[in-house]
């Protein structure tokens, strides 16, 4: 699940640099609007699995004293 969100974050970075050089490229007039959307899903994914790891993370942290997580951590 980790690996998962991480992964997602990473996809919606690339997508946001993408989007961002097509922005500038054209002046900030436009453009790179796919590459947008595309970010923006990479990132309600990215969240999702992050609360579903923090779900089964916390209970585990708690058992053994370790510092418990909140999906805005990782």
């Amino acid at each position: 699940m980790l690996k998962e969100a991480l992964g997602y974050s990473l996809a919606a970075d690339r997508s946001f640099v993408s989007w961002g050089r097509a922005r500038q490229s054209s002046g900030c007039g436009g453009g790179g609007q796919a590459d947008y959307d595309d970010a923006q899903r990479q990132t309600l994914n990215s969240s999702a699995a992050k609360t579903r790891f923090v779900d089964v993370w916390n209970p585990v942290a708690s058992r053994y004293g370790l510092r418990t997580r909140s999906s805005n951590d990782i």
